[in-house]
C-alpha cells in the first residue's frame, strides 16, 4: 500500500498472498481454498450420489413393485406396510456398530463390502413367492444397508468442515459439511424421480423370459449395485491425506485444516477421524457412545423420528397414494370404487393376469410418482445453501417441516372439495418442504462434534429415526385397512407428526449456529467466558482493554477457533482495502494486549498464521 500525500492507494491483496509473505516456504506453491474445494466437490459428492441414489432404489424400489407385486402375493395393505417396516427395524439395530467398523476399516473398504452385500439381497427379492419370505429380505435389506447414510456422512466429515467461515473461500461453491451433505442427500428425492420411469420402463418387461416385471425390476436393480459397490472400492478417495485428486500441497492444507476443525471441537484426530491416545477397545467404544447421553441428540433423534415416519411413509406408499387419488371413487379419502383395483393398496387377494389397460396404468403411476421428489430434490439443495448463507438452522429446519404439515393436512380436503390435481399439487408441496429439512438439519451436530463422536452422532440419530421409518409405512399400511383402502386418516395422522417435530426444531435450545460465521455479531463469547466484543468497523473488548478495528484472524483458510476466523474474511469483503493495512499494523501492537489481558498471539502451522489463543482459566472455572 503506498500513500501519495493524504491520499491512500489500496491495493488488495489475496489472503494466499498475505499467507505467503509471512511464511517464505509458501511463496513457491500456494493453496487455494476455493480450488480445493471444487476438487473435493466434483470427486466426493458424485461417488457418494451416485452410492445414495443405488441404496435409495434398492430400498424403495418396493414403492413400484407393490404395483404388481401386492396382487401377485396377495398381501394387504398392512402386510405390505410391515414388510417396508421390517427394513427399519434391521437398519436400526445394526447402524451404530456398524458405523464405528466403517470409523475404522475407512469408507471405502467398508461401504463397497455393505453394497455388494446389499445389492446381492436386492436381487434375491425376485424369487419371493410367499409373504415370510418377503418380510425375512426385507429385515436382511435392512441390516445391509445400515452403514450406507451414516458411513457417508462420516467420509464427508473427514474432507469438509462443520463449518464455513474460511477465509479466501468467494462462496462460488459449497464450502461446509451442511451443503455437502445436501447434495449426497438430494439423492434420497431423485433416487425416486430417477426411479420412477426406470420402474415403468423396467415394469414393461413383463412376461419376458417368464418373469413378471416386478422381478425383472428388482434383479436388475440389485445387479447394476453390485456392480458399483466392487468399483467403489478402489475409486473413492480414502482420506486426506491419500487424496490423489489434490496436489501434494493441497493434501497437507486439507489435513491440516481437518486437523486443527476437530482440536477446535475437543476431540483429536480431526484428519482421519481415528482418535489416537491410550484406552483400548474400551475406551474407543465408550466415546462415540456418549453422545446417547447428550440431551441435544436425544432432542435432535427425536425430532428426526417424527419427520423419518412421514417422509419414509410417504417413499413407500407414494405410487399407492397417486393411484388412490386418481382412481374412479377417490380412494385416498375411502375405498371407493378404486380400491378393488388400484386404489388402496392395490391388493386384497385380486389375482388373474393383468390387462393391458393396467399395464398402462402402472406406467402412468410409476411417472407420475416422480413429481413429489422433483418438488423435494430443489428444496433440499435450496434451502441447504440458504441456510448455509443466513448461518442458521432453526429456522430453516423448522419452518419447512411446518409448512410441510399444513399441506399435507389440506391434501385429503383438497381431493373432496376440489379434485386431484390440487391434492396432488399439495402433496408435492408437502415432499418439497419435509426433504428440504435435511441440509441445515443433519450438518447440526458437527456444530458441537467432531471425528469418531459426530459419526457416531449422526448414526444415534439415524438409528433412532429409524423407529419412525418402522412407524410410517406401518401406520399407513394398518390405517389404510380400517379405512377401507383410504389414506385420509394416515394423511392427518403424519401431518400432527412434522407439526410437533416443527415446534420442537424451532424451540430448540442448542445454538444453530457458529458463533464466528458471518463476522457480524457485536459480542461473543470467549472460551473461558468473558467477554470480547469483535466489531466489524473496529474495535476489541477484551476485560476492558479495547483496540480500534481489529477483527482477528485465527487461521487462513479452516475457519478454526470460532469467534474469529470468519472475522477477518468477511472484513476482506465487505469493508475498504485501507484496513487490511490498519489491521496488519496493529496486530503487533495486540501482541502486548494480548499478554497484558491474559491471552497470547501465537503463530502456528505452516501457513504461518496469527492465532488469537485465549489463556484458559484453572480447572473448575470454565463457564458452562
Amino acid at each position: 500500500m503506498d500513500r501519495e500525500g493524504s491520499h491512500t492507494v489500496a491495493v488488495k491483496r489475496p489472503a494466499a498472498h498475505l499467507a505467503a509473505e509471512s511464511d517464505p516456504e509458501l511463496a513457491d506453491e500456494q493453496v487455494d481454498p476455493d480450488v480445493v474445494t471444487r476438487k473435493l466437490n466434483n470427486h466426493l459428492v458424485p461417488w457418494l450420489f451416485s452410492l445414495g441414489v443405488l441404496c435409495y432404489l434398492d430400498r424403495t424400489n418396493l414403492s413400484f413393485a407393490a404395483l404388481e407385486l401386492n396382487r401377485d402375493l396377495g398381501l394387504t395393505c398392512s402386510t405390505y406396510g410391515l414388510g417396508a417396516a421390517l427394513f427399519f427395524v434391521s437398519y436400526a439395530l445394526f447402524q451404530m456398530p456398524s458405523t464405528m467398523i466403517c470409523a475404522r476399516l475407512g469408507a471405502p473398504t467398508w461401504l463397497s463390502a455393505n453394497i455388494v452385500a446389499w445389492g446381492a439381497v436386492a436381487c434375491l427379492f425376485a424369487a419371493a413367492n410367499s409373504v415370510p419370505a418377503f418380510l425375512a429380505l426385507r429385515f436382511l435389506l435392512g441390516a445391509t444397508e445400515s452403514a450406507a447414510f451414516p458411513g457417508m456422512w462420516y467420509h464427508l466429515s473427514l474432507f469438509y468442515p462443520a463449518d464455513t467461515s474460511e477465509p479466501g473461500h468467494s462462496g462460488a461453491a459449497p464450502t461446509g459439511l451442511g451443503a455437502a451433505y445436501a447434495k449426497v442427500a438430494s439423492c434420497t428425492a431423485l433416487a425416486q424421480v430417477l426411479g420412477a420411469p426406470l420402474a415403468a420402463a423396467i415394469l414393461t418387461m413383463d412376461g419376458l423370459a417368464g418373469l413378471r416385471g416386478w422381478q425383472w425390476l428388482f434383479l436388475l436393480e440389485g445387479a447394476a449395485t453390485v456392480v458399483f459397490g466392487a468399483v467403489l472400492r478402489f475409486a473413492l478417495a480414502p482420506s486426506p491425506a491419500k487424496a490423489r485428486m489434490l496436489t501434494h500441497a493441497e493434501r497437507e492444507w486439507l489435513v491440516e485444516r481437518q486437523a486443527r476443525a476437530a482440536a477446535r471441537q475437543g476431540t483429536a484426530g480431526g484428519s482421519g477421524g481415528r482418535e489416537g491416545g491410550g484406552g483400548g477397545m474400551l475406551a474407543a467404544l465408550k466415546r462415540p457412545l456418549a453422545v446417547v447421553r447428550d440431551w441435544r441428540m436425544l432432542w435432535m433423534a427425536g425430532c428426526w423420528l417424527l419427520v423419518a415416519a412421514v417422509i419414509f411413509g410417504m417413499t413407500f406408499f407414494m405410487p399407492l397414494l397417486v393411484a388412490a387419488m386418481f382412481s374412479e371413487g377417490g380412494s385416498l379419502i375411502s375405498g371407493g370404487a378404486g380400491s378393488a383395483h388400484h386404489g388402496g393398496c392395490s391388493g386384497g387377494g385380486h389375482s388373474g393376469a393383468p390387462t393391458a389397460a393396467d399395464q398402462r396404468r402402472t406406467v402412468l403411476v410409476a411417472l407420475a410418482s416422480a413429481i413429489p421428489f422433483i418438488a423435494a430434490a430443489v428444496g433440499m439443495n435450496i434451502n441447504a445453501r440458504l441456510a448455509e448463507r443466513a448461518n442458521e438452522r432453526h429456522r430453516h429446519a423448522g419452518v419447512p417441516i411446518l409448512l410441510a404439515s399444513a399441506t399435507l393436512a389440506v391434501t385429503p380436503l383438497a381431493l373432496r372439495f376440489v379434485g386431484p390435481g390440487l391434492a396432488f399439487t399439495c402433496l408435492s408441496l408437502a415432499a418439497g418442504f419435509c426433504w428440504s429439512f435435511h441440509g441445515p438439519f443433519f450438518s447440526w451436530p458437527a456444530v458441537f462434534l467432531s471425528g469418531e463422536q459426530a459419526a457416531a452422532g449422526f448414526a444415534f440419530i439415524n438409528s433412532v429415526g429409524a423407529v419412525g421409518g418402522f412407524i410410517g409405512p406401518f401406520l399407513l399400511g394398518r390405517l389404510s385397512d380400517r379405512a377401507d383402502g383410504g389414506f385420509t386418516a394416515a394423511m392427518v395422522m403424519l401431518a400432527c407428526f412434522l407439526g410437533a417435530s416443527g415446534t420442537c426444531l424451532l424451540l430448540f435450545p442448542a445454538p444453530g449456529h457458529r458463533p464466528s460465521e458471518g463476522g457480524r455479531d457485536k459480542e461473543r463469547p470467549s472460551d473461558d467466558g468473558s467477554s470480547h466484543a469483535i466489531l466489524p468497523h473496529g474495535g476489541l473488548g477484551a476485560d476492558g482493554a479495547e483496540e480500534e478495528g481489529v477483527p482477528l484472524a485465527g487461521g487462513s483458510s479452516s475457519g478454526e477457533h470460532a469467534g474469529w476466523g470468519s472475522a477477518a474474511a468477511v472484513a476482506d469483503e465487505e469493508h475498504p482495502p485501507w484496513r487490511q493495512q490498519q489491521r496488519e499494523q496493529q496486530m503487533e501492537r495486540l501482541r502486548g494486549v494480548g499478554s497484558s489481558s491474559g491471552r497470547s498471539l501465537s503463530r502456528k502451522g505452516s501457513r504461518g498464521d496469527l492465532e488469537f489463543q485465549p489463556i484458559l482459566p484453572a480447572a473448575g472455572q470454565r463457564s458452562a
